[in-house]
């Protein structure tokens, strides 16, 4: 009984912020962005989690820091220093080099994007916004489509 509603582009858009506001209430969904093509991820808590705890068990990437290293500003600037007045840096690359708001790191992942995802909760998904998505008049089923509409 929606797809009527889509002929108006305002209902069309509409729905698609509440299905969007819905899905992202729930607290055991991550989105972010993908590694490539500009798309946006969505992924269980409990994956991205899982995958996280994945990539830092291999020690052979990572290694537990002992502490905070940003505690270490004074004695990179002298150490940058002494190297700039003995000649071994300009300038620029004492300037480039000393970062005088030091962070701590965060750990995040960008998901790989597969054309075969298995993973159900994408095709529940995927199973209930496809007819909605493809009747706005801004669907693009793929790069072909995009080229034949520019045509």
């Amino acid at each position: 009984h929606l797809i009527p509603l889509l002929q108006d582009n305002f209902c069309a858009k509409q729905i698609q912020r509440d299905i969007l506001h819905s899905i992202s209430k729930n607290p055991n969904l991550i989105f972010n962005s993908c590694d490539k093509g500009g798309g946006l991820a969505c992924t269980t808590r409990s994956g991205y989690d899982g995958e996280i705890q994945r990539q830092l068990s291999d020690t052979d990437s990572y290694c537990k820091l002992k502490g905070d290293l940003t505690v270490y500003k004074t004695d990179m600037y002298y150490f940058l220093s002494r190297a700039h007045e003995a000649g071994d840096l300009t300038d620029e690359e004492r300037g480039y080099l000393i970062n005088k708001r030091p962070t701590k790191a965060a750990m995040y992942i960008l998901p790989k994007t597969h054309k075969d995802c298995q993973e159900p909760l994408f095709h529940v998904i995927d199973f209930h916004i496809r007819p909605l998505v493809t009747k706005l008049p801004s669907y693009l089923r793929d790069t072909g489509d995009f080229i034949n509409q520019l045509s």
